[in-house]
């Protein structure tokens, strides 16, 4: 005999909601829906919570011993993340709790990029109408360097940055310095932005996120005004 569909109370579904509303994703940005279970093993239908604009989801599952298992996404590091069974209701309100974190840094990520996206194409139709593509010259090389190790200063310092973490941003920029000395102006400007979008994205939220891009934005109008010159 199959297992019994298992649902939330309607205090449960409350409480998901204000969770996610105390880190900033308010309830009329969710929907409830009821979805199928292809485990037979499981409830053949549980609740899902589902953000509306980015799909992400956080599903509560059952056993029929009563047992729970919570599938998520985002999780911390992976797009889905399925927690195993659970035997009280503390560590589903856990799971929720950290879902709504990861939940609100990815909206905030996503808010950044339109916010990047916007800029990027006036950045770059600025570099092909205002910068030509030939080879800095070595005094430029040399001025180059210097302001691109104070934006690298400046992301180190803005981050508590792992390992691993800060080799990938110092690569990143030793990239950078590399091509200065082969690439042309526009194509060094054009590939710069890239590596602007992509730090920033990968480890800033929020306030930090937006102050860092207009601090890069102003650098980057520095070195556009070297390419003219």
């Amino acid at each position: 005999m199959p297992p019994e569909p298992k649902m939330l109370l309607p205090s449960q579904q409350r409480t998901a909601l204000e969770t996610c509303g105390r880190h900033g994703v308010p309830s009329h940005h969710f929907e409830w829906l009821e979805t199928v279970n292809g485990d037979p093993e499981r409830s053949p239908r549980v609740h899902q919570l589902r953000h509306t604009s980015t799909g992400y989801y956080f599903t509560f599952d059952f056993y029929p011993n009563g047992n729970m298992m919570d599938v998520y996404s985002p999780g911390q590091d992976e797009d889905i993340y399925e927690s195993g069974p659970l035997s009280y209701w503390s560590s589903r309100w856990k799971n929720v709790e950290a879902w709504a974190e990861y939940l609100a840094r990815e909206i905030d990520a996503l808010q950044f990029l339109e916010t990047a996206m916007h800029d990027v194409p006036t950045l770059q139709r600025y570099t092909l109408e205002s910068t030509d593509n030939d080879p800095f010259s070595p005094n430029e090389i040399e001025i180059l360097l210097a302001r691109l190790q104070a934006v690298e200063d400046r992301v180190l310092e803005a981050h508590s940055f792992n390992t691993l973490e800060a080799q990938f941003v110092r690569e990143q920029f030793n990239h950078l310095r590399h091509e200065a000395s082969t690439a042309g102006r526009r194509s060094w400007f054009q590939m710069t932005i890239g590596v602007m979008v992509s730090i920033i994205a990968a480890f800033f939220q929020g306030d930090a996120a937006r102050q860092l891009w207009q601090f890069l934005g102003s650098q980057f109008n520095q070195f556009l005004r070297l390419g003219r010159s």
